[in-house]
C-alpha cells in the first residue's frame, strides 16, 4: 500500500508544474502545432499540452514531442521554452526508469533556467530532481531539492507549485515511514488548495492524506478523505485522478479485509486505466485483483491477473512490483499443485526481494543519518532562539520606558483625536457603501467580460474553420509562405485559395476594422468568393470581385442605418501550365519580384462593398517567369507603428524588404519578416491585423 501512494498519487502531484491533467482536444492541439502561420508561442503551448497528455500513457511519444518542442524553441530563440522541454524530456526518461538520463535533463534545465533568471524553470527542475533522488533513496538530497523549490514558489506566490512541493515532501516522509509528518504536509497543501478553490490540488492532497491515514490504521478517516478526493475527480471529469481514487479505496478496503468492496473498486480502477492506456495503473490493479481472488480461493483467476501484473512490472522494471507479483503467483501455483511454476516464481521472488532489501537497507542508513542531522539542527535552532529571545526582552524593557513617556502626550491630544475620529468614522461609512457598490459593479463587469471573451474565442474557432489551413496553402503552392497575425483574438484580414482545373485562385483581403466586426466581414467575404467561383461559375478575377461587392452590399442593404463597411482585396488567378497571372484588386496591389526589380500591379481605387462610384472592376495580365515571387498583403505590416520616432513602417520600406528577401527560401523570408516586424514594433502594441502571402513560381 505504501508503494501505491507513492508511485501513483505522488507521481501525479509532481507533474503539476507541467500539466494539470486536463482532458485535452488532441486534434485541436495538433492543428495549432502544424499551422506554421500561428504565433510560435501558441504552437509551443500546444506541443507542451500534447507532451503532457502522452507522458503517462506513452512516454516514448511524449519524448519525441518534447524533442520537437525543444528544437523549435531553440530555433526561435525562446530559451524558457527550451527549459520546459528539457523537463518534459527528463520526465519521459524517469517514467521509463532511466534515472540517469532523467537527472541529466533536469540538471540541464536547472542550469539554463538559473542563467536566464527563469524562476519557474528553476523550481520545476529542482522539484523533479527531488523525485529522482527520492527514488534513488537519497532522501537528504531529495529534501534539499524540494525545499529550495518550495522557497522559490513561495517568493512568487505560486500556490499550485507550493502545493506540489508540500505533497512531494509529504511523500518523502511517507517513504521513510513517518506517516504522521506526511499527513501534516498533505494537510498544509489541502488548506492552501481550499483557500484558492483549486479542486485538482485538493484531489491529490486528500488522496495522499487518506492513504497516509490508512498506513496509521485510521481507516474511517482514510475512507472519508479518499471518497472526497473521488467526488472532486468525478466533478471535473478527470479520468486519471478518478482511477487513482478508486484504486486507493480498493487498497484501504483490502487492508481491512473487505474483499468484496476492494474487488469492486479495483475492477473500476482497472477499467479506467485500460481506457487511459496507463500501464502502471493496469499493473497495480491486476496485482491486487489477483491477491483478492487468491483470498477468495479462486486460484485460476488469481494466476491470470497475477501474470498480467508480472508482465507489466517486468516491462516497467519495477523491482517491488515484480517481487509482489512473484510472491502472489508462487502461492497460487502451490495451491493448484504446479510445483514447477511455484518454484520458478519463488526463485524470482527471492532474487527481487534481495535487490529491494539491499535498497531498503541503504535507505535505512540514510534515514538514521538524516534524523541525526535533523535533531542536531533543531538543537542549534533552539539555542539560537533563546539567545535572540534575551535580546528581545531587553529591547522590550526599553520600549516600555519610552511608551510611558509618550503616554501623557498622547492623553493630552486624545480629545482632539476623538473629534476627528467621529468625522473619520462617518466618512468611513460612506466610503464603505461606495466600495460595496463598486465591488458589485466590478463583479458584473468581470462576468460580462468573461462571457464576451468566451464568445470571441468561439468566433475564433469558427473563423479558423473557414480559413484554409497552412498545409492546404502548401498543397496549392509548395514553394510559398503565409504570415497571418491577428491583432486581437479574431481578425479582419483573411486569405483565400481555390482551384478549377488548371487555374488556381488566391487572394488576401483586409476588411474594415479588426476584431469581431472585421471577423464578421471576413466570413462574408470568404463566402462571397466561394459562391462567385463555385456557384456562379465566374472565372475572371474582375467578375469575381464584382460579384463579391454585390454580396457585401446585399448583406447590409436591409439595415436602417447606412453601413459603409467593406474590404480591400488583391485577387489573382494563375494558370499552372502557362504561368499566366491575371490580377484584379480593390485598393490593394500585387507585387512581383523579378531579377532584382519589383513589378507593381495596382488595383482599382475603390473598395468592395458600398461605393458611390458605379463602375466595373478591371483586371491585368502578366506572363510569369521561373523564379518570379508573387506578394499579396494587407496594409497591416506597413502601417505598424514603432521605431525611434513612433512612425509607420511604410509601404516603400516594406516593398524594398520583400525585394531583398525574394531570393531567399520562403521560410527564411517568413521568419525574417516576423523578426523585422517585432524589432520595429518593440513595446508598441500591434496596430492592425497582418496578412502577407508569398508564392514563388
Amino acid at each position: 500500500m505504501k508503494r501505491f501512494s507513492i508511485a501513483l498519487y505522488f507521481m501525479l502531484s509532481l507533474f503539476l508544474n507541467l500539466s494539470h491533467g486536463q482532458q485535452v482536444n488532441l486534434d485541436s492541439l495538433w492543428g495549432v502545432w502544424n499551422d506554421e502561420s500561428k504565433d510560435d508561442t501558441l504552437r509551443l503551448e500546444a506541443m507542451k499540452s500534447i507532451t503532457a497528455f502522452y507522458l503517462f500513457t506513452n512516454p516514448d511519444t511524449a519524448y519525441q514531442c518534447a524533442i520537437e518542442q525543444y528544437e523549435m524553441a531553440r530555433s526561435a530563440g525562446k530559451t524558457k521554452w527550451m527549459c520546459d522541454a528539457l523537463i518534459a524530456i527528463g520526465y519521459s526518461f524517469y517514467i521509463k526508469g532511466n534515472h540517469i538520463s532523467a537527472l541529466e535533463n533536469f540538471m540541464a534545465s536547472l542550469e539554463t533556467s538559473r542563467k536566464i533568471g527563469y524562476q519557474r524553470g528553476v523550481s520545476a527542475s529542482l522539484n523533479n530532481m527531488g523525485l529522482v533522488y527520492s527514488d534513488e533513496g537519497d532522501i537528504p538530497k531529495a529534501i534539499d531539492s524540494y525545499s529550495e523549490s518550495l522557497k522559490l514558489k513561495e517568493k512568487r506566490g505560486d500556490i499550485p507549485g507550493i502545493v506540489s512541493s508540500l505533497v512531494n515532501i509529504g511523500g518523502l516522509y511517507e517513504k521513510i515511514g513517518d506517516y504522521n509528518s506526511a499527513k501534516e504536509y498533505y494537510a498544509k497543501g489541502l488548506t492552501l488548495c481550499e483557500k484558492v478553490g483549486d479542486k485538482r490540488g485538493m484531489i491529490y492532497c486528500l488522496g495522499n492524506m487518506g492513504l497516509a491515514q490508512s498506513r496509521l490504521g485510521q481507516f474511517s478517516d482514510a475512507i472519508v478523505n479518499v471518497n472526497k478526493s473521488l467526488e472532486l475527480a468525478e466533478q471535473i471529469e478527470d479520468m486519471q485522478a478518478t482511477a487513482r481514487c478508486k484504486g486507493g479505496l480498493g487498497m484501504i478496503y483490502l487492508a481491512i479485509g473487505d474483499n468484496s468492496k476492494a474487488l469492486e473498486y479495483f475492477n473500476e480502477a482497472l477499467e479506467l486505466a485500460e481506457k487511459l492506456g496507463d500501464k502502471q495503473g493496469i499493473g497495480v490493479s491486476c496485482q491486487n485483483i489477483g491477491v483478492i481472488f487468491r483470498n477468495l480461493g479462486n486460484d485460476k483467476k488469481s494466476i491470470s491477473y497475477g501474470n498480467q501484473a508480472l508482465d507489466i512490472a517486468t516491462e516497467l522494471k519495477g523491482k517491488t512490483e515484480i517481487m509482489n507479483a512473484a510472491k502472489s503467483l508462487c502461492q497460487s501455483y502451490k495451491s493448484i499443485g504446479n510445483v514447477t511454476k511455484a518454484l520458478e516464481m519463488y526463485e524470482l521472488y527471492i532474487t527481487s526481494r534481495d535487490s529491494v532489501n539491499s535498497e531498503e537497507n541503504q535507505r535505512e542508513v540514510i534515514k538514521r543519518e538524516y534524523k541525526y542531522s535533523y535533531e542536531k539542527q533543531a538543537l542549534a535552532d533552539s539555542l539560537q532562539f533563546l539567545a535572540a529571545q534575551e535580546k528581545r526582552d531587553a529591547v522590550a524593557q526599553e520600549e516600555i520606558k519610552r511608551k510611558n513617556q509618550q503616554r501623557n502626550a498622547v492623553l493630552g491630544g486624545f480629545g482632539l483625536v476623538s473629534i476627528f475620529s467621529g468625522l473619520m468614522y462617518n466618512r468611513f461609512r460612506v466610503t464603505r457603501k461606495q466600495k460595496q457598490v463598486i465591488e458589485k459593479q466590478k463583479a458584473v463587469v468581470e462576468h460580462k467580460n468573461h462571457e464576451i471573451l468566451e464568445s470571441i474565442n468561439y468566433a475564433k474557432k469558427l473563423q479558423t474553420a473557414v480559413l484554409p489551413p497552412a498545409k492546404v496553402v502548401k498543397e496549392f503552392f509548395a514553394d510559398s509562405f503565409l504570415l497571418y497575425l491577428p491583432r486581437d483574438i479574431v481578425s479582419g484580414d483573411f486569405y483565400w485559395m481555390e482551384s478549377k482545373g488548371e487555374v488556381s485562385y488566391f487572394a488576401v483581403a483586409d476588411s474594415t476594422g479588426h476584431g469581431v466586426p472585421g471577423a464578421m466581414l471576413s466570413v462574408i467575404g470568404l463566402n462571397g468568393l466561394n459562391r462567385a467561383l463555385n456557384e456562379k461559375n465566374l472565372t475572371q478575377p474582375k467578375d469575381i470581385l464584382t460579384s463579391l461587392s454585390e454580396t457585401v452590399n446585399r448583406q447590409f442593404e436591409k439595415s436602417d442605418a447606412m453601413v459603409r463597411d467593406g474590404m480591400d482585396i488583391c485577387l489573382c488567378s494563375l494558370n499552372t501550365k502557362t504561368n499566366k497571372l491575371t490580377f484584379a484588386g480593390a485598393n490593394n496591389p500585387v507585387w512581383i519580384a523579378r531579377n532584382g526589380e519589383m513589378i507593381i500591379m495596382k488595383g482599382d481605387r475603390r473598395a468592395i462593398g458600398h461605393d458611390d462610384l458605379e463602375r466595373e472592376f478591371t483586371q491585368q495580365e502578366i506572363q510569369l517567369e521561373t523564379g518570379d515571387v508573387i506578394y499579396l498583403a494587407s496594409d497591416g505590416y506597413q502601417d505598424q507603428l514603432g521605431g525611434e520616432n513612433y512612425t509607420k513602417f511604410m509601404t516603400k520600406k516594406f516593398r524594398n524588404n520583400l525585394l531583398e528577401l525574394s531570393t531567399q527560401p520562403v521560410e527564411t523570408q517568413r521568419s525574417t519578416l516576423i523578426s523585422d516586424l517585432e524589432s520595429w514594433q518593440g513595446e508598441t502594441p500591434q496596430t492592425d491585423d497582418v496578412c502577407v502571402m508569398g508564392i514563388r513560381v
